[in-house]
C-alpha cells in the first residue's frame, strides 16, 4: 500500500502547527514586552513576521501541489484498476451467459406437432442452414407430403434447394422396394375400393398435372406412377446447380419411420428435426425439434453409417432413384406412341 500521500499530510499538519506555535510564541513576547514596558523594534518584528508567513506559504503550497498531483495519479490508478475489474466482469458474464445458453440448448427439445403440421417447421430449420453447413436428410421418399401438403412441400423443396446452394445437402431415402411397401402401409383403402383409388389419383393428376402420369388401372399401376412422381422431387434436388446428393439406403433399416432433418456446423450437430410416420392419416404422426448433443449425435453416426454402406448407390445427375418405375413409366408411354393412342385424359403432357 502507497503511504507517500499520507506522510505528505503529516508533513503540512505540522508546518501548520509549526505557524501556530510561531504565532502564539510572538502573541506571547508582545503580551510580556507590553506587561514589562519593554521597547522593540517594530518594524523589525512586523518584518519577520511577513518573511514567516511567506516562507510557510510557499512551503504549504507547494506540497499542497504535490499532494494534488499524487491524488490525481491515485485515482487514474483507482480508475485504470476498476475498468479492468469491469471488463473481466463483463467476459465472466458474457462467458456464463454463453455457458448457461449452452446447457439449456443441450437439453431442449420440444414437440413441434402432428404430421403434416411440422414440416413448416422443418422447412423453417432448413432455413437456417449457412455457408459450409451440412445438411442431413433421412427421409422415405422425397416427395415429404406430396399428397397431404402441397404447399408445404413447395416451400420445403426450395428451402432444400436454398440449402444445397449455401452448404452440403446428403439426402437417405427408402430403396425402391421399401418405398413400394412405404406405399402399401400408406394407401390401404386405395388397394380394397376401387372409388378411393380413383380418388386418390385424381388429387394426384389435379396436383401435378404435367408430371403426373396414370398407366393404368390396378392398385400397382397407382403405386408406379406415384414412384415416378417421386423421381421428378429427387431429381429437382440432384440436377441442381450445386446438386443435392442423394442415396437409396439398404433395403433393411433400423427405425425406418423415423424421418429426421439434422444440421452439422464444422462437423458438430447443430439442431435438428426428427418426426415420427404411422401412415395412416393427418394428424397421426409427430415430430419434435431438439438440440440435445447426445441425441443429435446418436442420429449423426446413424447416418454416417447408412452413408457409407450406401454411397456407391448414389444417384447421379440424369440418374433416377427408383429406376424399375421410371423405366415402367417409359415403357407405357413408349407402346401409347406406338400405338397412336391419345392419353391426354391422363395428364401425361
Amino acid at each position: 500500500m502507497n503511504t507517500a500521500p499520507a506522510k505528505n499530510r503529516d508533513f503540512i499538519v505540522w508546518w501548520i502547527y509549526g505557524v501556530l506555535v510561531v504565532g502564539a510564541c510572538i502573541v506571547a513576547f508582545d503580551i510580556f514586552r507590553l506587561y514589562h514596558k519593554i521597547e522593540t523594534s517594530s518594524a523589525y518584528l512586523d518584518h519577520a513576521l511577513a518573511v514567516i508567513a511567506i516562507i510557510f506559504g510557499l512551503v504549504a503550497i507547494h506540497y499542497e501541489r504535490k499532494l494534488d498531483a499524487r491524488f490525481e495519479d491515485q485515482k487514474r490508478t483507482l480508475d485504470k484498476i476498476f475498468d479492468e475489474q469491469l471488463m473481466k466482469l463483463v467476459k465472466n458474464f458474457e462467458e456464463q451467459r454463453v455457458e448457461i445458453k449452452q446447457i439449456v440448448e443441450s437439453v431442449y427439445t420440444r414437440y413441434i406437432g402432428d404430421w403434416p403440421f411440422h414440416l413448416k417447421e422443418t422447412t423453417a430449420l432448413i432455413n437456417h442452414v449457412g455457408s459450409g453447413d451440412e445438411l442431413l436428410i433421412m427421409l422415405d421418399s422425397p416427395g415429404y407430403g406430396s399428397l397431404s401438403a402441397h404447399k408445404e412441400l413447395l416451400d420445403y423443396m426450395a428451402a432444400v434447394k436454398r440449402a444445397s446452394s449455401s452448404g452440403c445437402v446428403k439426402m437417405l431415402f427408402h430403396s425402391e422396394g421399401a418405398a413400394r411397401d412405404d406405399l402399401r402401409l400408406q394407401f390401404v383403402e386405395e388397394q380394397k375400393n376401387p372409388a378411393a383409388r380413383e380418388s386418390t389419383r385424381s388429387r394426384y393428376r389435379a396436383l401435378y398435372p404435367d408430371k403426373w402420369i396414370d398407366i393404368g388401372p390396378s392398385y400397382e399401376d397407382l403405386l408406379t406412377s406415384i414412384l415416378y412422381l417421386e423421381d421428378f422431387f429427387c431429381t429437382e434436388l440432384t440436377d441442381a446447380a450445386r446438386p443435392a446428393q442423394a442415396c437409396p439406403t439398404p433395403a433393411r433399416t433400423d427405425n425406418k419411420y423415423c424421418f429426421y432433418w439434422l444440421i452439422r456446423r464444422g462437423g458438430t450437430p447443430k439442431e435438428m428435426i426428427f418426426a415420427y410416420s404411422r401412415f395412416s392419416s393427418p394428424g397421426s404422426g409427430c415430430g419434435f425439434e431438439t438440440r440435445d448433443t447426445k441425441l443429435m449425435g446418436i442420429f449423426a453416426e446413424e447416418f454416417r453409417s447408412i452413408w457409407e454402406h450406401s454411397a456407391q448407390h448414389q444417384v447421379r445427375a440424369g440418374e433416377k432413384l427408383y429406376p424399375h418405375a421410371w423405366d415402367q413409366v417409359q415403357s407405357w408411354k413408349n407402346a401409347q406412341s406406338k400405338g397412336g393412342i391419345s392419353k391426354a385424359a391422363s395428364g401425361d403432357t
